[in-house]
């Protein structure tokens, strides 16, 4: 008789489990339909159905921090910031190998611009100033 009453115990919370979670699915539905109707219509496209015109952008690269031959036909400018993972990982993974296969060789000048994003990096425009400095003193 216990299974019996566990057994119709056991249905009765599975089936209230799931009402509960169609009810759940209902409301984010819902939810989800009220958000898409308050964005505006598309707010993802542009209404501009044109193609931009290229345009050419022009970048100084004086004083900035450079190595490899200043007659290289090629040039790499790295945008970095001290502070973020990704260009931590290009400057030990990926850099020493441009270096010794491009640079050495006299292919490739590199460069590096100083671009601290210190919204969510805070600490990135001191990383950038320190090394500049440290640069300037040939360290």
């Amino acid at each position: 008789m216990d299974t019996n009453n566990s057994r119709s115990w056991r249905k009765i919370f599975l089936v209230t489990q799931r009402a509960s979670v169609r009810r759940g699915t209902r409301r984010f539905l819902y939810a989800g339909l009220l958000i898409a109707s308050l964005v505006p219509r598309g707010i993802a496209q542009s209404s501009n159905p044109e193609k931009p015109k290229p345009e050419n952008v022009f970048l100084t690269l004086d004083g900035t921090p450079a190595m490899g031959d200043e007659k290289a036909r090629v040039a790499i400018v790295e945008f970095g910031d001290y502070q973020c993972p990704y260009c931590g990982r290009h400057a030990n993974e990926v850099l020493p190998h441009i270096v010794t296969d491009y640079v050495k060789t006299g292919k490739v000048r590199y460069f590096f611009k100083d671009v601290p994003i210190e919204a969510i990096h805070p600490q990135a425009f001191k990383a950038a100033e320190a090394a500049l400095c440290a640069g300037e003193q040939g360290k």
